[in-house]
């Protein structure tokens, strides 16, 4: 993987790379082209699943760009498994109001609740991410 760093470096704990759910890609991806059907896999995550309508958008919302359309943005291989359709949920309650709980998720936070408690909070919580019911 090259030197340099995708638009999601700054948002990620981890650096550019290329990723085992990605084994023929080693150069970066063009936002755009992240068009994977995400219905499933919010289905799977338990989220309503027409809180974003594609990939592209899941993955600016994870990083808490909601606004953001993304046009000239990049992505590594290794950050579009993080953030993208290959992201896997925290078993454990994200919900800052909860205190981060540990036990069984109900759900997961939706687009509408991850904008919410980013500006009540100032905390993000990824689309998807483990929410109990109390």
């Amino acid at each position: 993987m090259s030197h340099f760093s995708c638009s999601f470096a700054v948002h990620c704990t981890s650096a550019c790379d290329v990723s085992t759910r990605y084994p023929d890609r080693t150069q970066f991806f063009p936002l755009n082209s992240c068009v994977s059907d995400v219905k499933a896999h919010l289905r799977e995550l338990q989220t309503t699943q027409s809180c974003v309508a594609s990939e592209r958008e899941l993955i600016l919302a994870r990083v808490g760009l909601f606004d953001e359309k993304g046009e000239d943005m990049v992505i590594c291989p290794k950050h579009r498994a993080l953030l993208g359709v290959k992201y896997c949920s925290s078993r454990k309650c994200q919900h800052p109001r909860h205190g981060r709980r540990k036990g069984k998720v109900s759900r997961g936070i939706n687009l509408k609740m991850s904008k919410e408690i980013k500006e009540k909070w100032d905390v993000l919580v990824p689309v998807g991410s483990g929410k109990r019911d109390h």
